[in-house]
């Protein structure tokens, strides 16, 4: 288990993964009129924008890239498994009140 913390804590931008959740959140929450594209893919494109511009704000040079990779791979993946899911038990109840 130690392993696991240090490997995330040492492969795992902690800013970039918080923006990647927000967005994905902000991205689902006002977009709902475009239904061409589904969910899935439009908060991997908000990310994908976040990644970038993060890239450049931080004046990173390509020794930093497989950071941002692992952290963009692992925050699209927590927010598919964990926070859909929890968004929507966060909605049904309140709307059971």
């Amino acid at each position: 288990m130690e392993y696991l913390i240090e490997f995330l804590e040492k492969n795992i931008d902690k800013y970039l993964f918080a923006l990647i959740i927000l967005s994905g959140i902000f991205i689902t929450k006002y977009t709902k009129t475009i239904r061409k594209i589904r969910v899935t893919y439009k908060v991997l494109i908000a990310s994908t924008i976040i990644s970038i511009i993060t890239f450049y704000i931080n004046e990173c040079d390509f020794s930093c890239l497989p950071k941002y990779v692992m952290t963009y791979t692992f925050a699209t993946s927590f927010y598919e498994i964990f926070v859909r899911k929890i968004k929507a038990l966060i909605s049904n109840k309140l709307a059971e009140n």
